[in-house]
């Protein structure tokens, strides 16, 4: 049996390319690009959560401090 060599034309190799490695490393890009917005859509998130509830919590306090007064009178009336 002879070994047989067959080379690749530049057309070949242009397809090869075009075809298959550009997809392939297309697709590997846009999930590491999705992966590193996803970390930081959920850090941003959970930030501006917690800021939220640190708001709420201060204006539940300040509600409730207004309203001290009237919380115990009627505490106490029942």
């Amino acid at each position: 049996m002879e070994n047989e060599q067959k080379y690749l034309t530049k057309t070949e190799l242009a397809e090869f390319t075009e075809e298959t490695l550009l997809p392939a490393v297309e697709r590997i890009i846009e999930n590491k690009l999705e992966e590193k917005l996803e970390e930081k859509l959920e850090t941003k998130l959970s930030a501006k959560f917690g800021e939220f509830m640190h708001e709420i919590k201060s204006h539940i306090d300040e509600k409730l401090a207004d309203f001290k007064d009237d919380i115990i009178a009627e505490i106490k009336r029942t």
